[in-house]
């Protein structure tokens, strides 16, 4: 189990993924009951999550590589880590990627639906005004 919850993978892709998706429930569960369980919102918390994680583990490669750096010795083992790190890394980032893409689709999916039909609702407000004169 410590190995495990010590894995580089665990704690820079696990963890942030797990907390995302939680945080994401969260305030789906506790929105009122008249409305949708997940809405676009949820989503759009999640990437500011996810953007934390990745600056977090990017600044634990910047630590990694400085210690490297400063002793000769652990120059295998640091360019090892880095280069699980950048798989990780690059993990974080497409799932970024993916659900920016998922919240930006799904918005202006809604969006546009919602102004037609707003944009239908006020032709016939117009109608029937002038229907009334």
């Amino acid at each position: 189990m410590l190995v495990l919850l010590a894995n580089t993978y665990f704690k820079f892709l696990v963890i942030p993924f797990v907390t995302t998706f939680l945080v994401i429930f969260v305030r789906s569960a506790s929105r009122s009951d008249n409305q949708r369980f997940f809405m676009k919102e949820d989503f759009a918390f999640g990437l500011e999550m996810s953007v934390t994680a990745i600056l977090l583990l990017l600044s634990n490669c910047v630590n990694i590589a400085c210690k490297g750096v400063s002793d000769p010795d652990l120059i295998s083992s640091a360019t090892e880590r880095l280069l699980s790190l950048s798989i990780t890394a690059s993990i974080l980032i497409f799932g970024l990627w993916a659900m920016s893409t998922i919240v930006r689709r799904i918005g202006w999916e809604k969006e546009i639906s919602m102004n037609c039909s707003m944009f239908n609702s006020s032709l016939q407000n117009q109608k029937n005004h002038f229907r009334e004169i």
